[in-house]
């Protein structure tokens, strides 16, 4: 019995380290596991690095856009703000155009009561020599130095500004010349300016004598000029300051020639003609001189 009991106790023994080193590799493998399992949770949280850089890639494109977006509005809110600024010029232009007019017509008919002085014959002949020259050329005391293009004043006889049609002309009733010259005049005024043209050529060919002649012929060329007839204002213009350099209406005559000038992209010869009044009548009105800037500036004299 005791031997029994002895080799029970010692196979007991023997049995409890096999257990323990069993149990070891159980261990073992449940690290094993744990450590596995835990790689795969690591892999599988690494994408979401790069998600992040996506959705920031998207929002740098997206930035991209909206600033180039931005870029074309400024580009388009420029492009608005000079029409706007060349609009406002012409507004402002158009405004002192009609304020200069309105002076002149309030004060023209005190002017032209007085009598006109004749230029002499020398400074008709230096008229009449127009062969031109260089825009920086400095015109002194005539007109004959400056560059009038024969292509842009073609059309009729310089010194006939007062062809027109007769039909029209016997149509119109017998007048005086107080009469007639207030119907031309009024005329003006109302802006009916083909009507205006028509009395105040017969004005010039009924009364050539009259204290008011050179002011007809400025007004005949205005009124040519309001009708876009520019290559026959300026003929007309011509003509009426060659024939009339010191009257009352000279300077304005000077001033309306280098318009009209303008108005047939002749830069170079309405930029001298511009200078010429300033030139020719330092006394000028300030609202004539004024004119004259505004008009330089316009075709950057």
């Amino acid at each position: 019995m005791n031997i029994r009991i002895a080799a029970a106790t010692a196979l007991f023994l023997a049995l409890i380290p096999a257990q323990s080193f069993s149990a070891s590799p159980m261990t073992n493998f449940g690290s094993l596991y744990q450590a596995t399992q835990g790689g795969v949770s690591g892999e599988e949280s690494r994408p979401a690095a790069p998600v992040i850089l996506a959705q920031a890639g998207d929002m740098s494109f997206r930035v991209g856009q909206l600033e180039e977006q931005i870029r074309a509005l400024n580009g388009r809110i420029e492009e608005l703000s000079f029409q706007l600024l060349e609009m406002q010029e012409q507004m402002r232009r158009m405004q002192e155009d009609n304020e200069y007019r309105f002076q002149e017509l309030e004060g023209g008919g005190r002017r032209g009561d007085a009598a006109p002085a004749r230029q002499d014959d020398t400074d008709v002949a230096a008229m009449d020599s127009v062969t031109g020259s260089s825009d920086q050329d400095r015109v002194e005391g005539t007109l004959g130095e400056l560059t009038f293009d024969q292509d842009t004043l073609q059309g009729g006889e310089l010194d006939s500004p007062t062809n027109t049609d007769q039909t029209q002309t016997a149509a119109l009733p017998e007048t005086g010349s107080e009469q007639l010259w207030n119907a031309a005049y009024g005329n003006i005024l109302s802006g009916d300016y083909a009507l205006a043209e028509q009395d105040f050529q017969r004005f010039i060919q009924d009364y050539p004598d009259s204290p008011k002649i050179s002011d007809a012929y400025f007004w005949l060329g205005e009124s040519q000029y309001a009708q876009g007839q520019y290559n026959v204002a300026a003929r007309t213009l011509l003509t009426a300051h060659k024939q009339f350099p010191q009257s009352a209406k000279a300077p304005e005559m000077l001033l309306k020639l280098g318009m009209s000038l303008a108005a047939l992209d002749n830069r170079d010869t309405a930029c001298a003609t511009y200078r010429e009044v300033l030139l020719r009548y330092p006394k000028a009105s300030d609202a004539l001189k004024k004119k004259v800037a505004i008009e330089q500036g316009a075709m950057s004299c």
